[in-house]
């Protein structure tokens, strides 16, 4: 986690990352971002590099987001999806897709 927020704050991301903390109750006593702020650590502005997720449901919603926004949508508006594989702007590529398409359906029933 540590590596992905440096690699943010000096701008060696080609694309914005979306990074989901999942376990908000224990992460955000183990983590407190909060002093990382207050002692200088980190500015303000890196706590937006964090979503928190309790439920794999959510986690992969905030993913699918993160997906669509700063790879699949860049990428179109940049040309580089082929062609039959074009889309308009604000155009979710993965809209219909659950997170058991991605987790298969015994790791989607995973509850907290």
């Amino acid at each position: 986690m540590f590596e992905i927020l440096t690699l943010a704050q000096t701008h060696k991301l080609g694309n914005k990352m979306t990074v989901v903390i999942y376990g908000p109750e224990y992460w955000k006593k183990v983590f407190n971002l909060d002093a990382l702020v207050d002692t200088g650590a980190i500015s303000p502005k890196d706590l937006e590099l964090f979503q928190f997720a309790d439920s794999p449901a959510q986690a992969f919603e905030m993913l699918r987001q993160g997906l669509t926004e700063n790879y699949l949508v860049a990428e179109a508006a940049a040309g580089t999806l082929a062609e039959s594989q074009e889309m308009t702007p604000g155009e979710d590529l993965l809209a219909g897709w659950t997170v058991e398409d991605f987790l298969g359906p015994e790791m989607a029933k995973t509850s907290k």
